[in-house]
């Protein structure tokens, strides 16, 4: 500002005059300065704070947005307007994948305006900083320096390669992870020749330590969450080898019980074969007979008496058929039947096994006692333990008082009981916690395959519901089955 001095009625002297306009002149350059500075120092400090503004809401974008791409490129975006430059990007440092030196490729970028994009440049890309001649650079960051200043004043080596890129100034901030150089964050100019000020690089680290902050926690979540899909893909494989090997073992179990079955099956098959000799011979000699008869001339009644005889007995086998056909059919459903009847029906298919190794059997307790569950799978279990206590005698040399009970109780008001006692000589007591274990026989070779007693705990306790244990009583083996008299579900009456 200017002050013009007009004329008085005083009349100064022209050295007094000089020296007074001297005074305001200097008074005018004094206000002129202080006001210029004041205007310089009111746009830095907004400049300052519009950086500020973009930090924190860079800082916002990238701890809330859980899209690592938007949230960077977002961020980005805030820090190139807040501080007018043209491309901001983030390199990211490695190891070159085939000669194992330092590299360094292009991860995101920002740009505005007129300036061309690189981060599809392939040049960019696991690029060493020795074929860029930016070692110097690499040797800065490592040291948590800065790169900052003109292109132009920058070393010989590698200011072609940011040449090209258009880049007129730089400013360049190293990212660290904990110790560990992860990359750097770079604020170009393409149209100014711009100096970065010490203050403007002090904000700017506080950025380049928030991607640091950024970039650990989406690692550490990318880790979690890849260590969840894995966690999630391993149950999903184990659920189906669990799946595999409860089928493969159901399999497995199903074939053993059909072993055991026909095992069963033999010794009854055997056990007809016996019972059908006596009552076959009679047939044939009934038969024979009816033939004599009627060449010499007997009364029709005498044959028709034996005709009827062979009748009853084919009947009774017959029968015998149709209980052994009943015994190992698949019907899986429930059925009430009376335990007498089950008795009596094994011990007519096994009375030969029982008679011809001199036993005498002894029925105890036999109540008509109705129950209501799997009639096969019983059937089957009271046949495996009947049948290793008939087979128990074929090692003992005493053929007298060979005897096997059998009862069948209420043990309680809904429990079935049935015992079954031999005096062929017990188990060894080493092998009692081990007769129910699958191919365990006290047989000798060749003589027993070991599933009987192991199908049969099995089927008690699954299919039955019950429970089966045996011990030494006397001198023989004991045998006791415990199962409820009703088990819940679909089931035929028989």
């Amino acid at each position: 500002m200017r002050y013009s001095v007009e004329k008085s009625e005083h009349i100064f002297e022209t050295g007094q005059l000089h020296e007074k306009t001297n005074q305001i002149d200097n008074i005018s350059s004094s206000f002129e300065q202080k006001a210029s500075k004041s205007d310089t120092t009111f746009e830095k400090v907004a400049c300052r704070d519009k950086l500020l503004q973009a930090i924190a809401n860079a800082t916002h974008t990238l701890i809330t947005n859980r899209d690592q791409n938007k949230a960077v490129l977002r961020a980005l975006q805030f820090l190139g307007e807040a501080v007018y430059v043209d491309r901001v990007y983030i390199f990211e440092h490695h190891n070159h994948p085939e000669t194992g030196r330092p590299a360094t490729s292009q991860r995101y970028e920002w740009t505005q305006g007129d300036v061309e994009p690189q981060i599809a440049n392939p040049d960019l890309q696991n690029v060493e900083y020795t074929d860029m001649q930016l070692l110097w650079w690499y040797e800065r960051l490592i040291q948590r320096e800065t790169v900052n200043g003109l292109i132009r004043q920058m070393p010989e080596p590698g200011r072609k390669v940011l040449e090209e890129q258009g880049i007129i100034s730089l400013l360049v901030l190293p990212i660290y992870i904990g110790d560990e150089l992860w990359g750097f964050i770079g604020f170009d100019d393409c149209h100014n020749e711009r100096e970065w000020s010490a203050d403007d690089e002090l904000i700017l680290t506080a950025v380049a330590a928030s991607f640091g902050g950024m970039v650990k926690r989406m690692d550490t979540e990318k880790k979690l969450q890849q260590t969840l899909n894995e966690l999630s893909t391993f149950n999903e494989k184990l659920e189906e080898k669990i799946k595999q090997a409860v089928f493969e073992n159901q399999q497995k179990e199903m074939m053993i019980q059909q072993q055991s079955k026909q095992v069963a099956m033999g010794d009854i098959i055997n056990s007809i074969a016996h019972q059908w000799r006596q009552p076959l011979n009679g047939i044939s000699l009934m038969a024979s007979n009816i033939a004599l008869d009627a060449e010499l001339g007997s009364s029709p009644e005498e044959i028709i008496e034996q005709a009827n005889q062979i009748i009853e007995v084919v009947g009774s086998m017959s029968q015998t058929i149709t209980d052994f056909m009943g015994f190992f059919n698949d019907n899986q459903k429930l059925t009430t039947f009376s335990i007498q009847e089950v008795m009596k029906c094994i011990f007519d298919l096994m009375q030969s096994q029982i008679y011809s190794r001199n036993i005498v059997l002894y029925v105890e307790a036999l109540e008509d006692i109705q129950v209501t569950t799997h009639r096969n799978d019983l059937q089957q279990v009271l046949i495996n333990i009947m049948s290793n206590a008939i087979h128990a005698f074929d090692d003992r040399v005493d053929n007298r008082h060979r005897k096997i009970q059998v009862s069948a109780t209420l043990k309680e008001e809904m429990v079935l009981q049935v015992r079954i006692q031999d005096n062929a000589g017990g188990i060894p007591q080493d092998y009692l916690d081990e007769i129910f274990k699958p191919y365990f026989t006290t047989k000798q070779k060749g003589k027993g395959t070991g599933l009987g007693l192991s199908i049969s705990k099995k089927i008690v306790e699954e299919r039955l519901q019950g429970k089966i244990h045996a011990s030494n009583h006397g001198d023989g083996a004991q045998f006791v089955i415990e199962i409820p008299l009703l088990i819940e579900g679909d089931h035929d009456n028989d």
